[in-house]
């Protein structure tokens, strides 16, 4: 019979919904051209435990799904990163102490999961993809099509005896669980080019630093940089481009880049909007008292910034806005508690790009045209849309909705009327935001501290300092956790630039800067190896 665990008030963010009686705020999903681009929400609702095996040390959480304008095509799909917090007492208290639930099995659809019925939906069926090291699963369309998502009755197979759970305890009456639900985009294994070939700021190319020719990433095989001072190109080495702006390589630097460190080349999914504010509140109500507080911005009212406390809750009242205000650190923590991780700025160029070929002084949308919205139509809560313009940018103070300076609500750009990417600021495989509103807070291959970066996962846990655990992770130190920026960087530009080449997908111009402090104008997007 039923176990149910649910209780207390719900935390909905705007990737996922929760605890007990849930409710659902507006979400920006993308379809691939030629499909409309659209807005549209994603909900998990009803969750509770069910199903408890003591002889496997087992018990089911059983939610609902949905999301409009989902897509799954011959080119890749949408998805959504499925993962499972528990607390075991004092769980309506402030703060309560939340792990992160292991799953039993990994691989696609394994034993005992439950794929859920099928409501009113344009998909059949869905597929539960478990990695390796079974932190959460993938939930993702099983075959092509695009439109509404919905099913009821998903269930994953919580593995509490490996949390060290007993029997009783998974049983108790003060056992409660959240489920967390963060849209993510496919981006399959293929080549692409890192640099458009033009001489933009510190960008990748081969050679010797004069031919402008955009490097090629067709592996993650380990990658030479050299100055191929012959010309004759037939070595094809990268050639380094420092951003001069203090901790990279100089020009023309020799270093080699390993096979660990993730090109791109791979299967990957990457988040398809930037942190929101109502995913990094969540975050925050997550953990301890000491560990929120050293993850907490305290930045309310500044560049639009919404995250506020009271009575040790967070909370914010722009749940879909990117969330400004993020160092390294923050980036890296939600990461860890997410069991996501970083990305590496070569990620970043293969998720504009795709494979196309590079376009001189492109942006995210694969066209040198933009033109930055100014005018906000309708009240900013979920409903507000630009009334013209493809990205924030230029410092611009916005006429209409809150007014004033900063980023947008992630997905702003994406209504039923826009049908390509240029109109949407899309990228190639369909993530949003990759040029301008807030830069992208990504691992350099500029610095040693980047260049250690082998990939590693989250495991849901932070350190009692609330910092992430990963050693491999730009700015990690032994004993400490990552509490420095050394080897992270900024891509994509912002919503504060007012030069246009920062927005530009190649540009370098702060890809190595070591970003250990909080400005108003970076945030941040996180992804995972595909398994």
């Amino acid at each position: 019979m039923p176990i149910h665990k649910v209780s207390g008030p719900s935390r909905s963010i705007i990737l996922a919904v929760f605890r007990a009686a849930s409710r659902f705020l507006p979400l920006f999903f993308l379809l691939l051209l030629p499909r409309p681009l659209y807005a549209n929400n994603a909900s998990v609702t009803n969750v509770s435990l069910v199903e408890q095996d003591q002889s496997a040390n087992t018990i089911k959480v059983e939610f609902d799904l949905s999301w409009d304008n989902a897509w799954s095509d011959s080119i890749n799909k949408d998805a959504v990163w499925v993962f499972v917090k528990y607390c075991t007492s004092s769980c309506g208290t402030i703060p309560a102490a939340w792990s992160h639930a292991i799953l039993k099995t990994s691989g696609t659809n394994p034993s005992g999961f439950t794929r859920g019925t099928k409501g009113t939906t344009a998909f059949d069926t869905l597929d539960i993809v478990v990695p390796s090291d079974k932190m959460g699963a993938f939930i993702q369309p099983s075959h092509q099509g695009s439109g509404t998502v919905q099913f009821t009755d998903l269930q994953l197979v919580w593995d509490y005896g490996a949390n060290g759970l007993s029997d009783a305890t998974a049983s108790g009456s003060s056992v409660t669980v959240e489920v967390f639900a963060i849209e993510m985009v496919y981006i399959p294994e293929e080549g692409f080019y890192a640099g458009d070939g033009g001489t933009g700021n510190a960008q990748f190319e081969m050679g010797d630093g004069t031919q402008d020719l955009p490097a090629t990433v067709n592996s993650e095989g380990g990658i030479t940089f050299r100055n191929d001072s012959s010309g004759s190109y037939t070595n094809a080495y990268w050639f380094y481009n420092s951003d001069n702006n203090g901790y990279d390589e100089p020009d023309g630097a020799p270093f080699d880049v390993s096979e660990a460190f993730p090109k791109g080349f791979h299967a990957f999914y990457l988040m398809k909007h930037q942190i929101p504010e109502d995913l990094y509140v969540s975050f925050l109500n997550n953990l301890t008292s000491a560990q929120a507080s050293a993850r907490f911005p305290n930045q309310f009212g500044n560049d639009r910034h919404r995250v506020t406390v009271s009575g040790g809750t967070y909370s914010t009242d722009r749940p879909g806005r990117s969330c400004g205000y993020l160092s390294w650190m923050d980036v890296a923590a939600i990461a860890d508690w997410a069991a996501l991780r970083p990305i590496t700025e070569l990620e970043y160029e293969k998720a504009a790009r795709g494979p196309l070929a590079p376009v001189a002084g492109e942006y995210a949308w694969g066209t040198t045209s933009y033109t930055s919205c100014d005018t906000l139509s309708g009240a900013e809560d979920g409903t507000a849309t630009c009334t013209s313009g493809n990205v924030n940018f230029g410092n611009t103070t916005f006429t209409g909705g809150d007014g004033g300076a900063g980023p947008l609500r992630v997905g702003i750009l994406a209504t039923s009327s826009t049908t390509t990417r240029e109109e949407a600021g899309a990228g190639y495989y369909g993530n949003l935001g990759l040029s301008g509103n807030l830069a992208e807070l990504t691992v350099t291959l500029g610095a040693t501290a980047g260049r250690a970066f082998s990939g590693t996962h989250g495991d849901g846990t932070l350190d009692s300092d609330g910092d992430a655990t990963n050693d491999d992770w730009p700015g990690f130190v032994s004993g400490s956790g990552v509490t420095t920026g050394n080897g992270s960087g900024e891509r994509g530009g912002s919503w504060l630039d007012t030069q246009t080449e920062r927005i530009t997908v190649s540009d370098r111009y702060n890809a190595a800067d070591g970003l250990s402090t909080r400005e108003n104008d970076r945030g941040g997007r996180l992804g995972r190896t595909a398994p």
